[in-house]
């Protein structure tokens, strides 16, 4: 387990070889992009940033992602429990 308030002061090597991320508010836009970069492969940008907002709106929520997940369904989730799946349009 890492914690940062910064994604990108998390050494690089950390970061590329991170298989789950936990991330709760209090990311800048920098940021933003980076976690697009490394953890939304499959989703569209605005996608991407509109799952982060809605999984941090709440106290204590967070958005967990796993970057080498059994089924591509369990990749992207709000807390541990709630399943978000990009369009099949946005894929293409």
């Amino acid at each position: 387990i890492y914690i940062s308030q910064s994604y990108y002061d998390v050494p690089k090597i950390i970061r590329t070889n991170c298989s789950h991320a936990a991330i709760f508010k209090g990311f800048n836009g920098h940021d933003m992009v980076g976690l697009w970069k490394d953890h939304g492969a499959g989703m569209k940008r605005d996608d991407f940033e509109r799952y982060l907002r809605e999984a941090t709106r709440r106290p204590y929520g967070f958005a967990f992602i796993d970057n080498s997940p059994a089924r591509e369904e369990l990749r992207w989730r709000i807390g541990f429990d709630t399943l978000v799946l990009p369009d099949d349009d946005d894929n293409k």
